[in-house]
C-alpha cells in the first residue's frame, strides 16, 4: 500500500505512523471497508510522547464486534477494550494497544462508522450548521485526516470541510459565548473550594477558545493543544495562551479580572468579524451577577 508523504512531522508522529501501518493495512483490506484514515496529532504531525493514534474506519454496513476484534488482532493488537455501539454518535470505538498491555502500549483509538451515517453527521455540520461539539470534532478529524484507503471519498469530505460556513461560525459563537453565572467564582473562592473554582475558570477558557476557533473558521482541535492553537489563530486576543496560563497561577480576584478581559476582548473580535452574531446578548449574560445576601433586602 502507498504511504502518504508526511509534512515534516515530529519524531513522535513518525514512529506512530509506522506503528499503526499494519493495522491500517488490515482495515483497508477488508472488502466492506470503504475508507481508512489516520487523524489526530499523528496525522497533523505534532504528536508528542503522550499522544495516542487515531484511526477512522468507514464501513458500507455495521461492523460486528467479533470482526473488529479479529481485524485488530491481525493488525498487531496486544490488548484492547472493544466497546458496543455508541448510539448518540452512531460509532463503534475500539481502544487498541500495540506493543504492550493496556496502559503500557501505544493506544490506538479506532472509530468505526458507517459511511452513510458519517455523511449524515457531516451534513448536519456543513449544511444545517449544527454547533454541537461532537459534530465539530468529527469535521476536524476529516480536516486532519490522512487518507490511506478510499482517497476519493475522503477527498470529497475534505473539500466540504474546507468551506467552513459563515452560518456555522455564528451558531458556534452564539452557543459557546453563553458564559452564564460567571459571578460564581466569588462564591467558590469565599467557600474555599479551589476544585470548583478551577473547573469554573477552565470552562470559561474553553468557551473563549471555541468562539475564537469559530471566528477563525476552525473546527478544532481541543484545549489539549492550547499553545499550538493560540499561535495559529489570525484573530485572537494577544498573548492568549500565556494569559490563560496566568489565570490559573493567580489569586481568584486577579484571575477573574484577567479572564473577564479575555472574554470582553473576544466578544469585541467576534462583533467585528461576525456582526450578525448577537454579541449584545452574550455580553448581558456574561455581565449578570447575583449578589450575596446576609439578610432579606428591605422592600
Amino acid at each position: 500500500m502507498t504511504r502518504p508523504t508526511p509534512n515534516t512531522p515530529s519524531e513522535a508522529a513518525c514512529w506512530r505512523r509506522d506503528a499503526v501501518q499494519p493495522l491500517i493495512d488490515v482495515y483497508a483490506g477488508e472488502p466492506d471497508v470503504e475508507a481508512v484514515m489516520l487523524s489526530g496529532s499523528a496525522a497533523r504531525g505534532n504528536a508528542d510522547r503522550w499522544s495516542d493514534a487515531e484511526i477512522g474506519v468507514f464501513w458500507s454496513r455495521p461492523p460486528a464486534e467479533d470482526e473488529r476484534r479479529r481485524l485488530a488482532l491481525a493488525g498487531g493488537m496486544r490488548d484492547a477494550h472493544i466497546f458496543p455501539l455508541y448510539e448518540p454518535e452512531a460509532v463503534w470505538c475500539d481502544d487498541i494497544y500495540l506493543g504492550g498491555p493496556i496502559g503500557a502500549g501505544l493506544l490506538v483509538e479506532v472509530v468505526h462508522a458507517e459511511t452513510v451515517a458519517t455523511e449524515k453527521a457531516l451534513a448536519a455540520v456543513f449544511d444545517d450548521h449544527d454547533p454541537d461539539p461532537a459534530g465539530l470534532n468529527r469535521a476536524q478529524g476529516v480536516v486532519d485526516g490522512i487518507a490511506y484507503h478510499g482517497q476519493e471519498l475522503l477527498a470529497g469530505w475534505k473539500r466540504r470541510a474546507a468551506a467552513y460556513p459563515r452560518e456555522l461560525a455564528v451558531a458556534v459563537v452564539e452557543r459557546a459565548g453563553v458564559i452564564d453565572h460567571f459571578w460564581r467564582w466569588e462564591m467558590y473562592a469565599e467557600r474555599r473550594n479551589p476544585a470548583m473554582l478551577a473547573q469554573h475558570f477552565a470552562a470559561v477558557c474553553e468557551q473563549v477558545v471555541m468562539m475564537l476557533l469559530a471566528l477563525n473558521r476552525r473546527y478544532g482541535p481541543n484545549l489539549k493543544w492550547l499553545p499550538a492553537i493560540a499561535v495559529s489563530l489570525d484573530h485572537a486576543p494577544p498573548g492568549l495562551a500565556d494569559r490563560i496560563g496566568t489565570v490559573f497561577a493567580s489569586e481568584p480576584a486577579v484571575a477573574a479580572t484577567l479572564l473577564t478581559d479575555l472574554v470582553r476582548e473576544t466578544f469585541d473580535l467576534v462583533e467585528a468579524g461576525l456582526p450578525e452574531a448577537d454579541v449584545d446578548r452574550l455580553r448581558r449574560v456574561f455581565g449578570h451577577r447575583r449578589l450575596p445576601l446576609d439578610e432579606l433586602p428591605a422592600s
